[in-house]
Order: C-alpha cells, then structure tokens, then sequence
C-alpha cells in the first residue's frame, strides 16, 4: 500500500486525536513520524462530561504532502495562508502578542475602538431589551470569547513544538484571559480604526464647504459605517415641485388639525436627514409631540414613518409616564437613554404616554450635546456624544411642564367623526408602500437640501432659542422650498392645551384675585381656594407634605408673572415658606417680567417694601433670630426642607437653591 493511501486511510479511521494524545505524541514523534507528516490546527474545545477538548487532524494537509493535491477549495486556501502568530512566553511578551494581533486586524475593518466608550466594537444587528422586534444595525461590544474565534478568521494562533524531526508550529488557541487582555491594551486602540457613528441611510454632509455623502462601510472622515445594503439616493436632480409631491402623498391623509400641524410633520421627517449640515452630528433638535384628540387618530401611524424611512423599519419605545403612580421612573429612563446611546441609536419614539410626564431625565437628554452616566455593569463613567432624535405621542388629556412644552413642536392630529374604523384610505397600506419607496422619498428629501444648498443657504426666517442652529437650517431648507416655517410657536399647547402648570396658575391667579384682590394671601389659605377644583393640580395631593411642598415650590416660580392682568408678589422672600404671604394684584401685561424687586438685604429694606405692600403693616424694629439668619445669607442654618423632602417632591437640593434665587 501506498504510502498516501495510508495516511488517507489514518486520517478518515481517526479523524480527531484527545488533547492528551496530541501533547504524547508530539513530545515522543511516534505514530509513523507524524509531526513531519500532518499539520495539527485546533478547531475548537468542546464541552464534555470530562470536559476534554479535541484536535481535529485537517485531512487536507495530509493529502497535499503526497504531492498531487490541487487546491480546488477556496476556504482551505484562505485557511492556509493565514499568518501564524506566535503566542506570548519563550522571550515574548504580552505587548508583543498585542501588536501582532492589531497589526492583522487594523486593516480588515471588522473591528474598531469606539474612543467615547472606550470599548472595541464590531458592527451588527442589536435588539432593546423591551421589544425584540426593535433591532437595528449599532456597536456591539467584543467579549473576550467571541474575540477567541475572531481572530482566528485571519490568523493561526500558536506555538513552536520541539518534535523528533525538528521544530514546528502547533495551533493552539488564545485562552479568554489573554483576549481580555488584548482588548483592554491601548496597542489595540492606537491601531484599530476609530468609530463613533453608524449611519443607516447616506445622509448629505457639508465636509470642507462640500456637499458630499459617507462611503459605504467604514469612511474615515467621519469616523462612520455605512452599511452596504443601505438605499441609495436614486435621483440626485431630482426637482423641488417633483420632491414636494412626493412628500405631500406621504402624509396626505393624515387629520392634522392646521396647516402648521403638517408642515411639522415634514419637519419631522426631514430633520434627522439634517445632521451633517448642522454645526455637529450632536447639535440638539426639538422634540416632535405627536397629540391626537381622541384614540384611533394615527398619531403613532404617522410617527412609525420616520422609523420606516431612516431604519426601514419601526422602532417605538415605552412610554416616559403609563399614567400610574411613579410612571415618571428618572432612574429606568436615564439607563435607557445610556443603553441606547451607547448601542449606537439615533432615533427613539416614546408612544401612548399618559398622565402628566415630568421627566428631569428626559428633559435633560433632550437639550443636552453630551450625555454623561455609568457604562451599565461597570464603575466607569462616560461621557457620549447625544445623536438621538426624540419624539413623543399622547391624547388630549396629557400634560407635561413648561420646560418640556418649550423643547417641543407638536403635530395635532383631530378626528371629528365618531367611529375611528369607519374611515377609508385610498392607501391603507401606506407603510408598506414606503418602504417599497425609500430610495424615491430620501432622493426627495435631498431634493430640498440641494435647493437650499444651491440658493446659498439661506437662514430661516423665526428663531427658535434652544435649538439655534436647527432653525436656521430647516427653517431655512423648509422657507427655500415653499413650506411654512416649522418655529411658528404653537402657542395652544404651550399655554393651555399641555403645559398644565401654566394653565393651572392662569386660573389660580384669577381664582386668588377675586376672593381677596390686592390683599396678602398666605399659601394655606390659597390651597383652600383651589382644592375644591378638581381639574387644578390633579396631579398633586395636597392631603400629604409631598405635595405641600411642591405646589409651594411652584408658586415660587411665578412670583412676578402675569396673567390675565393679574400680578403676583410677595410680601418677603426671606421668611420661610410657611408664613410667607401672597398678594394678587391688578396691572400690566400677560407675560413674564420678572420678579417685583430685588430681596432685602436690610432690616430697613424690608420695612420699605412691607411698606409698599401692604398699607396696613406696621413698622419693625427688631428682626427675630431666624428673620436675621437669612438676612446674613446663612444657607445652612436657613434651609426649611431636608433632602429627602424635596427628593420626595421631585427636586434635588441644587435644583431647588437655583429655584429660590
């Protein structure tokens, strides 16, 4: 017998050899000299009752030693001409290894060092926790295990053997501990190519006074991914009056309350498209309020089209308030936020909330470039860039505070008719059809930033303070093609409709002014005014100290507004809250100017606005002890709340020291 036919027929009887008879024989060179004849590569360690790992004896080399082995086989050639790297140990250190295994990785773009979360990270399909339906391309970060195999796609990890015939290289695998190792090296780091975005579609960038795109797949210029079964911008010439029919027949049938309620939902639409032409890919855009008036109204229907166009499919989240007590959770939002920033998101629709949404977290992320918190399962903090576009949904019957309501551009949809499932589409499937569309609607959407382009960049028209730099570019985008401005203030659901804070002191101030006009009022006596008012500060229990000290915190707030030409003032800051008292008087305008004057620094100074004040009020000539604590501005001995009462009503100490000022 041949001694190819021999070796054919040892391979196929025993194709796998135990550990221990690998390390026998390639310490004795028994077995027909079978470290000159076979090249032994460890393929994996299985899991066992004796928990024994097993080497695979490659077929393939023994047959090409014969001398006539074609190789036909693309996968087997790639496998051989993988580089070798030698393990650490026998004069090699750690480093050494490290340097090796970056060397062949820094090219590949596969894996990358994401700098902001200071995690090496590959590019795939992540799920949120909430919704497995909820996936989408972002960073997972690389466990020591799955590194293991990883790296073994490039190169052969191993070892030089002494055997009978001569030295050679043995496979063996990286252990998890030296791949921990590995990945928390800066030699990684400084070699891998950085990442700090995942783009889902080729948004427009403005890169050195160019409109250009992204690369598909890694584009070091913006330290992105594309990924390469992304859609494509179809027509790139495509003109302004074709791109706005396109537009129109999206939301065409949508109930939108006014003209503005749909020029907002096209400013939805068009705003995550405007993040490279924006001063950075974190600049802050609005918060867009989806509020139907009744349910069935398709307030998240016409939400999920974002989602479908930008991740080509839909993407929703819990809601920040269900309305049950405590729905407002700070705590689970803020890791929310965090686990997704660091996933790579850049959209999140919370649908169907309820009740009143007074959310410090929320409001936070929303104007906030950079989002700081502890890297989940670890005592480390981070400090990421925030690219996430927010959106919300509700029915009539939600309130939210001024802060939010001031962040926001609400898009009202109105139903009239009674039976919501009675009503028919001429494109009932119109989800469907835009996803079938994509490339023809994101052609449009670059249609409008070429023409604004083009025409020189002209800067919208309204200004819009807490996002700048968003109204003038799509206020400026949307003027260019034709549409209303999208920071026309909606000034219903700022003052009345939502912000039901600022609705309930309009009524307070008018309810307080006809029971005692111009007359000090302490806060026990207005609570009396206003608990036979059901529909005041529903959402506070003014039965309990936690809502006793929040509606007190509140009233602070308005010292010096006017409404309904009613003005509030007190009589002096610097006694404490419980026998501070409250005058509502007639004069000026609706509006905000301020608080009446300066708090006294004297005992002469509050003898002359007591004075001003109050006609009847006697002079004093003696300040109490407490009375002359807060005079001398002695914080510590003038608190009137502990810690955990004002946590208990929502404030920490530092919010409510700027509140008082």
């Amino acid at each position: 017998m041949e001694k190819k036919e021999i070796i054919q027929k040892e391979t196929k009887k025993e194709p796998y050899v135990s550990k221990e008879d690998f390390e026998r024989l390639m310490a004795q060179g028994n077995r027909k000299d079978m470290e000159r004849l076979f090249d032994y590569e460890v393929i994996k360690f299985k899991e066992s009752k004796k928990n024994k790992g097993e080497i695979k004896v490659l077929e393939e080399y023994a047959t090409a030693y014969s001398g006539d082995y074609k190789k036909e086989d693309e996968k087997v050639k790639e496998e051989v001409e993988r580089e070798d790297i030698l393990l650490d140990g026998n004069g090699r250190s750690v480093s050494d290894l490290c340097e090796d295994v970056s060397n062949i990785l820094k090219d590949k773009k596969i894996l990358f060092y994401r700098p902001d979360s200071r995690q090496i990270v590959e590019v795939g399909k992540v799920k949120t926790k909430e919704n497995d339906k909820n996936i989408f391309d972002g960073f997972l970060e690389i466990k020591d295990k799955r590194f293991v195999t990883l790296i073994e796609m490039y190169a052969r990890i191993g070892q030089i053997y002494k055997g009978k015939f001569g030295d050679f290289f043995g496979v063996r695998s990286l252990s998890p501990q030296k791949a921990s190792i590995i990945l928390a090296s800066h030699i990684i780091e400084d070699l891998l190519p950085q990442i700090k975005r995942i783009f889902s579609i080729p948004l427009p960038i403005i890169y050195k006074d160019k409109l250009t795109f992204p690369k598909r797949g890694y584009d070091e210029r913006f330290c992105s991914w594309l990924p390469y079964d992304s859609p494509e911008i179809i027509d790139k010439r495509m003109d302004v009056k074709k791109a706005k029919e396109i537009i129109n027949n999206i939301f065409s049938e949508f109930c939108f309350k006014s003209e503005q309620d749909k020029t907002n939902a096209i400013a939805s639409l068009l705003t995550p498209y405007l993040k490279g032409l924006l001063q950075s890919f974190n600049e802050r855009t609005p918060v867009f309020f989806y509020l139907g008036n009744r349910e069935r109204v398709g307030k998240d229907y016409c939400a999920g089209i974002n989602s479908i166009v930008y991740d080509g499919k839909i993407l929703e989240d819990n809601p920040i308030n269900t309305g049950e007590r405590g729905g407002n959770n700070n705590e689970e939002l803020r890791k929310k936020i965090t686990s997704a920033l660091i996933s790579g998101r850049k959209r999140m629709h919370f649908s169907n909330n309820k009740g009143h949404i007074n959310n410090s977290v929320f409001e936070s992320a929303i104007t906030s470039k950079f989002w700081s918190d502890r890297m989940l399962g670890r005592n480390e903090m981070v400090n990421i860039p925030n690219e996430i576009d927010f959106s919300l949904s509700g029915n009539i019957g939600v309130t939210y505070t001024p802060d939010l309501a001031n962040r926001c551009r609400f898009i009202n949809l109105f139903l009239e008719i009674e039976d919501a499932n009675s009503r028919k589409f001429g494109n009932p499937k119109l989800h469907e059809t835009i996803l079938k569309d994509r490339e023809n609607i994101l052609s449009a959407l670059y249609s409008l930033v070429r023409n604004w382009y083009d025409n020189g960049k002209p800067e919208g028209s309204i200004p819009f303070t807490s996002f700048s730099d968003w109204a003038e570019v799509c206020g400026g985008i949307m003027e260019c093609a034709g549409y209303n401005s999208p920071c026309i203030t909606d000034k219903n659901n700022l003052e009345v409709a939502g912000d039901s804070e600022t609705s309930d002191m309009k009524q307070l101030f008018e309810i307080c002014y006809f029971a005692h006009p111009n007359t000090p009022i302490k806060r026990n006596e207005i609570i009396r005014l206003i608990n036979g008012e059901e529909e005041l500060f529903s959402y506070l229990d003014f039965g309990e100290r936690k809502g006793q000290i929040n509606f007190g915190l509140k009233l602070r707030k308005f010292i010096g507004r006017i409404f309904s030409d009613i003005k509030l003032e007190i009589l002096d800051r610097n006694v404490r809250t419980s026998r501070q008292e409250y005058i509502f008087k007639k004069g000026g305008n609706d509006g905000n100017d301020g608080y009446v004057t300066p708090p006294p620094k004297s005992l002469e100074d509050i003898n002359i606005y007591r004075g001003q004040t109050n006609t009847n009020y006697t002079t004093i000539t003696k300040l109490t002890e407490k009375e002359q604590e807060i005079l001398n501005l002695n914080k510590e001995k003038s608190k009137e709340f502990t810690d955990e009462e004002l946590k208990e009503a929502g404030y920490s100490r530092e919010e409510f020291e700027v509140l008082i000022k």
